[in-house]
């Protein structure tokens, strides 16, 4: 009788495990899936000297609270609006 229970409660503890398993491997994709979806996204456009940068190379880029983008090159700082 004691082996029949015995193995009764290794089965038991064998369902628990897959099912921990099972339960701890959808937690895992739901935080993946909401670390994924509240990620940002940033769209580029390239702009360049014939744009009216004032040359290609970029050492700097900071944005000011009215939304203008400010670029710093070599020779001097551009002003972008996101328009022109």
């Amino acid at each position: 009788m004691t082996s029949v229970k015995s193995n009764f409660v290794r089965i038991i503890e064998s369902v628990k495990a897959i099912n921990m398993t099972k339960v701890l491997f959808l937690v895992f994709v739901l935080l993946i899936s909401i670390e994924v979806s509240a990620q940002k996204k940033y769209f580029v456009k390239k702009i360049t000297y014939e744009q009216g940068l004032s040359e290609n190379t970029i050492n700097c880029v900071a944005q000011d609270p009215l939304g203008y983008i400010w670029v710093g090159t070599r020779e001097g700082l551009n002003r972008y609006d996101g328009y022109s």
